[in-house]
């Protein structure tokens, strides 16, 4: 019929549409078809209208989100007389750049007890420890993210020192806690 030529004709027309503008993750809003070009009438759902509403609309999620672009599956409804099919489109929100909060809460995640004992058991410590001054940035996705400096502070440095040198009580002493502060920060954070 008719109408299935035209729903099938704006079916390949909304599959190059959609895919020739927003094959890159999404950064600003979409601009949806309502009609095809043979008249069919398309509507929208979005599996995360938050992200993208049915409307087009794009709120690109903060990095700490999705830590990488977030999925979104959009589903056209391509409708004229009787004939309806769909079209499923599984498409990306690129996440906002990074805050300097979250560029401190990344590398934060990183230095981790395993790292920093550098072997050692947290509670027999008898070898340097790694005290890393700074992180290197990561690549999540195609955002740069972390790269802080680190500090150090000891509770008694005479013991572990804020480069990870570790000096052991005299045999047959008691041992000592030693409580390490690291303090990250990324630009003026």
């Amino acid at each position: 019929t008719e109408d299935e030529s035209n729903v099938e004709a704006d079916y390949d027309w909304l599959i190059m549409e959609i895919y020739d503008k927003y094959w890159e993750p999404i950064t600003s809003n979409m601009i949806l078809p309502e009609v095809g070009k043979g008249g069919s009438t398309i509507s929208w759902v979005s599996s995360n209208p938050d992200l993208i509403a049915a409307d087009g609309t794009v709120n690109q999620p903060t990095f700490s989100y999705a830590k990488g672009a977030a999925p979104v599956t959009l589903t056209a409804t391509i409708s004229k007389g009787g004939v309806s099919v769909e079209k499923i489109f599984e498409l990306e929100v690129y996440p906002l750049h990074p805050t300097a909060e979250e560029h401190v809460d990344y590398d934060k995640d990183r230095l981790t007890h395993e790292l920093i004992l550098n072997g050692n058991s947290a509670t027999d410590v008898k070898s340097r420890l790694y005290l890393p001054t700074e992180f290197n940035s990561e690549t999540v996705g195609d955002i740069s993210v972390g790269g802080c400096e680190i500090t150090w502070q000891s509770s008694n440095p005479e013991v572990i020192a804020t480069d990870g040198q570790v000096t052991r009580p005299a045999k047959g002493q008691e041992s000592v806690q030693v409580i390490l502060t690291a303090t990250l920060k990324y630009w003026d954070v």
